[in-house]
């Protein structure tokens, strides 16, 4: 493809340029990358498209974090204070691989005990903060944006030659914008203004990131459990494309540990210099909701098959047709564990993912109006309709929870709320075991999980079959809530 200058898709060709800048190295270097961009941005591949959508959401965010440190006193004259070098080879060599690199500098050359025993040292400069998020959507949005949404591919090709060098012009940028608020600021932006500033910033970025999620979470040509999560370990993928989406996903993973770890480090060193009051527990909760997200996309992998012929999802989703509704099983199942973890669900696995649970703790909910949109209630909206939703989380949720009343009143329980054992790990008792863990650490509070029989409960009576599937008089699909109470309390 590089080699003709040419990205063909079926009877159609795009042109592709090799020579962009004129300086014939760059052009040798970023002519191959820009080939691979198209192969994830002219939608020749449809997870490729969306998966690539993580420059949007996580990306941007880093390159912003990049500039705000390179502004650091501590920093001037140092490698960090020029981000135009981190960010021009990061082009080449992998992020994920630079990036843990990265951030151990900064942890060893800058410690937070070198910097807070020198207030002036850990001072951002104000005016560098007030110039970052005009430098990042100018720099590195616009001609990102440009790579994706024109409908001529040729333009697609061009805006992502110029957003290759992001760093070339984010630098230049970074400098005329901080200079500029400096003059017209006086010889110092004030210090509240700077503060505000960043705030906006990081709050537009956040926004940015997540309706870019959304966007992608409600697409129904793409599963993000297989755009995202990595399927190749040890053994090579065969297909081109296949190994250009695992090298993506590598690198995703390497430079959000990375971040995940440098963070876990600052917050340590901010205790024990006393300049946060922030509990452990808080946030460790949050680092597990992070956590918990990642495990998401392996139990969809091991939920989704399960379920296919399960009655009752099958009744929530019989306004789709069979093909079509197994093909999305993957996209609904994310948006419901995503639901799960971000109101502290517990998720257990057995035997490398062969069966696994999903377990909500006491006082939480998945039907929490707070968490669904972003979990992805919009695209479930538009995916199975407002009926499906309908049965899903009124229909399904009042019954339901009325008989958990009826039971436990306004008592504090566990609750399983997905329990399911791949084809390969049935017959060896791993559903069993993940009961008796669920199990066990209910016991240790006292509190009830399952499996006490309260009754059947039927949905969709005189609509669909027993099977979930429309039926016009139908006997309706029966759902059996149960508890158990540990030994220590009431039977």
């Amino acid at each position: 493809m590089y080699a003709r200058s040419r990205f063909d898709i079926g009877a159609a060709g795009v042109p592709l340029t090799k020579r962009f800048y004129g300086f014939r190295p760059i052009d040798d270097v970023f002519g191959q990358i820009t080939v691979a961009f198209a192969l994830l941005q002219f939608g020749h591949d449809a997870n490729a498209y969306w998966q690539s959508l993580v420059f949007l959401t996580d990306f941007a965010g880093l390159y912003a974090i990049i500039l705000l440190e390179s502004s650091r006193r501590a920093y001037r004259s140092s490698f960090f204070s020029y981000p135009l070098l981190f960010t021009f080879f990061a082009q080449v060599i992998p992020v994920g691989l630079l990036g843990p690199l990265y951030y151990f500098a900064l942890s060893v050359f800058a410690p937070l005990d070198r910097l807070v025993a020198t207030p002036d040292a850990r001072r951002l400069d104000p005016a560098t903060l007030t110039a970052v998020l005009p430098t990042v959507v100018l720099a590195y949005y616009v001609p990102h944006v440009g790579s994706y949404w024109p409908a001529s591919l040729e333009q697609r090709h061009w805006w992502n030659w110029v957003w290759q060098l992001y760093g070339v012009w984010g630098s230049l940028l970074l400098f005329v914008f901080s200079r500029a608020q400096s003059r017209l600021g006086g010889s110092r932006v004030p210090a509240s203004r700077a503060t505000g500033s960043l705030r906006v910033s990081v709050g537009i970025l956040a926004a940015i990131g997540t309706l870019t999620y959304w966007y992608a979470a409600g697409s129904p040509n793409v599963s993000l459990l297989e755009a995202l999560m990595p399927r190749y370990l040890v053994r090579n993928p065969e297909d081109v494309m296949v190994a250009l989406r695992t090298i993506l996903q590598y690198d995703y993973i390497c430079s959000f540990g990375a971040v995940y770890i440098w963070l876990g480090y600052q917050f340590h060193d901010l205790k024990a210099a006393g300049l946060t009051t922030l509990p452990w527990v808080r946030i460790a909760t949050v680092a597990a909701v992070a956590t918990l997200a990642s495990l998401v996309p392996q139990a969809v992998s091991v939920l989704a098959p399960v379920f296919e012929d399960d009655p009752a999802i099958a009744y929530v989703l019989n306004a789709l047709p069979r093909e079509e509704r197994l093909s999305y099983l993957p996209a609904y199942f994310t948006a419901l564990l995503t639901a799960a973890a971000l109101n502290r669900a517990v998720i257990y696995e057995a035997a490398s993912w062969k069966c696994t649970s999903v377990v909500m703790p006491p006082g939480e909910d998945v039907g929490n109006p707070w968490t669904l949109i972003p979990a992805g209630l919009v695209g479930l909206l538009r995916r199975i309709g407002f009926g499906g939703c309908k049965k899903m989380i009124w229909e399904f949720t009042n019954l339901t929870g009325a008989a958990k009343k009826r039971e436990m009143g306004k008592g504090r329980y566990y609750y399983v709320f997905f329990i399911g054992t791949a084809v390969e790990g049935r017959g060896q008792g791993l559903a069993s075991k993940l009961i008796e863990e669920a199990k066990e650490r209910a016991a240790k509070e006292g509190l009830p999980l399952g499996f006490k029989d309260l009754g059947g409960i039927v949905l969709g009576k005189d609509k669909v079959g027993a099977d979930g599937e429309r039926k016009s008089g139908g006997e309706g699909v029966t759902i059996w809530p149960m508890i158990w109470r540990p030994s220590s309390t009431k039977s």
